[in-house]
């Protein structure tokens, strides 16, 4: 088997994104990477992050003690998750904006 040929699943691996509501709803986007750890990004003008449960509840998140945090748009805050990418399956995000969850 050609090496190219593992370039894209293994990218697929490396990072993964998801969404849980429509762009022109919701205030943030939740993105997961290895290397990064779980990040949560503002596309709105400005939201606060008033919680943030992973695995609801289940896994332990690192950063909790930092909130709330208002991001403006384009704006970022990252936590460290206790879990691997495979055992992530949900990231539910508490906002001044209503909560939001995201499934992998």
């Amino acid at each position: 088997m050609k090496p190219g040929k593992f370039v894209i699943p293994l990218m697929l691996l490396l990072f993964l994104g998801a969404t849980a509501c429509q762009a022109a709803e919701c205030p943030i986007e939740v993105k997961v990477s290895q290397r990064e750890g779980l990040k949560i990004i503002a596309i709105v003008d400005t939201v606060t992050i008033q919680d943030v449960k992973v695995n609801r509840g289940n896994t332990k998140v690192d950063g909790l003690g930092s909130l709330p945090e208002t991001l403006k748009f384009g704006t970022e805050k990252k936590f460290i998750v206790f879990t691997s990418l495979d055992a992530l399956k949900e990231v539910e995000v508490q906002t001044n904006l209503g909560n939001w969850a995201f499934k992998f």
